[in-house]
């Protein structure tokens, strides 16, 4: 008796492109939030005299995070859409490694942790966000 081989490929889960774009999205407007109503009280336990840069941070974190979502939420989605963000977050993973490499003795142990925790987030998003437009 012969064993015959078929050339299946083993079926991975599909992560929707629309479900990590509301993910995104919901992560960014949660973070924009955050930075808006706490620009303060982050300026002072970061030591900047200023709040003023991290509440316009959280201004653009909301107007990035709504336009994601309007799209992930929106009629057509398409590929370039979806791309377009990952390498957003892509960038954003690429800045915060630079903050550490570039700036290591401005920030304290604690900040390079939250810089780097962020920085994995996105990386995953990003990643998520190109795998899923592969289906698109």
């Amino acid at each position: 008796m012969a064993v015959q081989a078929y050339d299946h490929p083993i079926p991975r889960p599909r992560v929707a492109a629309r479900l990590v774009l509301r993910l995104n999205a919901l992560a960014a407007l949660v973070a924009g939030v955050a930075m808006l109503l706490l620009a303060g009280p982050i300026a002072r336990a970061a030591g900047i005299s200023d709040g003023t840069v991290l509440a316009v941070i959280g201004v653009v974190l909301l107007a990035f995070g709504s336009n994601e979502l309007a799209v992930a939420v929106g009629r057509r989605l398409r590929r370039i859409d979806v791309r377009l963000f990952a390498l957003t977050d892509l960038a954003c993973v690429a800045a915060g490694v630079a903050l550490i490499v570039a700036r290591p003795v401005v920030l304290t142990f604690l900040e390079r942790g939250l810089v780097a925790g962020v920085a994995g987030v996105l990386a995953w998003f990003a990643v998520a966000g190109f795998r899923a437009a592969r289906n698109v």
